[in-house]
């Protein structure tokens, strides 16, 4: 796991207990979509962060990004 060290920090400090990751789930049905199906499915991984709404604007619904933080 890496961790950009900003300026007089101490590396000693630095909790490293969480990681952000990119999650695409598939073939998911157009019912489920929705914001609040995302976000569910987001903090059923861990912790729901943000969703990638592009492939659906492009028409292409076969699945969906999620950016979740997982405990490690």
């Amino acid at each position: 796991m890496f961790h950009r060290l900003l300026k007089r920090k101490d590396p000693l400090q630095l909790p490293l207990f969480n990681a952000d990751f990119w999650v695409q789930i598939h073939d998911l049905p157009h019912g489920l979509m929705s914001k609040v199906m995302i976000t569910q499915f987001g903090n059923f991984i861990d912790s729901f962060m943000v969703y990638d709404a592009k492939p659906v604007a492009k028409g292409v619904n076969k699945y969906m990004w999620i950016w979740v933080k997982l405990d490690i």
